[in-house]
C-alpha cells in the first residue's frame, strides 16, 4: 500500500516552497549578495559608468519583481531558474561599469550556479554554469584587448570549470539530503514490525480522507482489528511467536485491501483500516475478509464503524472501538457493526 505522505523536498523543483514565507527565505541571502555588490563596485577603482550601474539596477528590479510577485507554479519549471541566470546580466553590467575585469563584485557569478545546484534541475545547473562562462567570455569578444587580456581567457575558463564542479557537488549533497529526509519520513509512519503504517501514519490518513468525504459527499468506514488471545501466543511460545503472529497477520490483512484504503497497525495487536468510499455494508464485507485471512489457527475480532458525516475521526475511532469490544465479549472471532447489535458477522 502507497501512503499519501506529505510531500517531502524535491531538489528539482524551485516551487516546492512555494508559500511566500518559503519563497523569501530563499531569495533572500541571494537578494542581499546582489544588493551589497552595488556598493562595492566604487572599490573597485576607477571612475564608475552610471550608464551600465543604472542599467544593472534596473535589471536587478525586474528579477526581484518577477520573483517575488508572481507565483511560482504558474511558470513551467523548465524555466524557473531564468531570474536567478538573469542575475549574470547583472554582475557583467556591474564589472562594466567598474571599468575593470578585476571589479568587486566577489562571488556573484556563482549566485545563478548555488540557486540552481539547490532549487532546479541538473539542466539548469548546466545552463548557469555556461551563462557563467558566457558572462566572462562575450565581453572579451566584443571588446577585446587592450581591457581584457589573455589572462582573462584563463580566468574564465576557472571560473566556468569552478562554477560547474561547486554546483554539481552542492546538487549531489542536496539530493543525498533529499533521499535521507524522505527516508526518515517514512520511518516516521511506519511500523517497524509489519511494515505497516502506525498509528501516526492512521491519525493523518483518517483525517485527511474525513475532509476528501466532507468534501465529496462519499462513504466512510473505519474498522478496529485485534488478535484474539495473543497473550495466550506470548505465554505460552515466547514474544518472538507473539511477533511472528502480528507481522504475519498484518501481511494477510494487507492482501485483502485495496489499493486506497490504510491498514495500520496501531500498537500490540490492535489495528486500523480507514475503508475508503465504502458504505457499512461494504465495510462489513472488507472486514469479513479480514478476519477470514488470518493466518493458521489465529483468529481476530473486528469493530466497523460508518462514518454518519458529521462526527470527528475520534468519534468515529470510538464507536468502533465499541463494536470491536462487543465483538470480544461475544465470544472473538467475528466481525460487529457499531451502533447495530444485530449485525454480527461469525465464523
Amino acid at each position: 500500500m502507497k501512503l499519501d505522505l506529505p510531500p517531502s523536498f524535491d531538489p528539482s523543483d524551485p516551487a516546492a516552497g512555494r508559500h511566500g514565507d518559503g519563497k523569501l527565505a530563499r531569495l533572500t541571502p541571494f537578494g542581499l549578495m546582489m544588493v551589497l555588490a552595488f556598493a562595492f563596485v566604487p572599490e573597485s577603482g576607477g571612475d564608475v559608468r552610471q550608464g551600465p550601474l543604472l542599467a544593472a539596477g534596473a535589471v536587478m528590479i525586474v528579477i526581484s519583481a518577477v520573483t517575488l510577485l508572481t507565483r511560482w507554479e504558474t511558470f513551467d519549471p523548465r524555466i524557473r531558474f531564468i531570474p536567478a541566470l538573469g542575475c549574470l546580466v547583472v554582475v557583467g553590467l556591474l564589472r562594466d561599469a567598474a571599468g575593470t575585469a578585476n571589479a568587486a563584485v566577489g562571488v556573484l557569478p556563482l549566485v545563478p550556479v548555488l540557486w540552481a545546484a539547490l532549487y532546479a534541475s541538473r539542466r539548469a545547473l548546466l545552463v548557469s554554469v555556461a551563462g557563467v562562462g558566457a558572462m566572462f567570455i562575450v565581453p572579451m569578444l566584443i571588446v577585446g584587448p587592450p581591457r581584457y587580456q589573455s589572462a582573462d581567457w584563463a580566468r574564465a575558463a576557472l571560473w566556468t570549470l569552478g562554477a560547474l564542479l561547486i554546483g554539481l557537488a552542492v546538487q549531489r549533497l542536496v539530493a543525498v539530503v533529499g533521499r535521507q529526509r524522505a527516508e526518515l519520513e517514512q520511518l516516521a509512519r511506519t511500523d517497524s514490525l509489519t511494515g505497516l503504517p502506525n498509528h501516526r501514519a492512521w491519525q493523518e490518513g483518517l483525517e485527511r480522507e474525513l475532509a476528501r468525504a466532507g468534501r465529496t459527499g462519499e462513504p466512510l468506514a473505519f474498522a478496529m482489528i485485534d488478535l484474539d488471545f495473543l497473550k495466550r501466543v506470548n505465554d505460552t511460545y515466547g514474544h518472538e511467536a507473539g511477533s511472528a503472529a502480528i507481522r504475519d497477520s498484518g501481511r494477510a490483512w494487507h492482501t485483502t485491501t485495496r489499493g486506497g484504503d490504510i491498514l495500520a497497525r496501531f500498537g500490540g495487536d490492535e489495528f486500523g483500516l480507514i475503508l475508503v468510499g465504502a458504505t457499512e455494508e461494504k465495510a462489513l464485507i472488507a472486514a469479513e475478509r479480514i478476519r477470514a485471512a488470518t493466518p493458521g489457527s489465529l483468529t481476530c475480532s473486528v469493530g466497523v464503524a460508518a462514518w454518519d458525516g458529521v462526527e470527528s475521526g475520534s468519534d468515529l475511532f470510538i464507536r468502533a472501538d465499541r463494536a470491536l469490544y462487543r465483538a470480544k465479549d461475544s465470544g472473538r472471532d467475528r466481525v460487529v457493526a457499531a451502533g447495530v447489535a444485530e449485525a454480527v458477522l461469525t465464523a
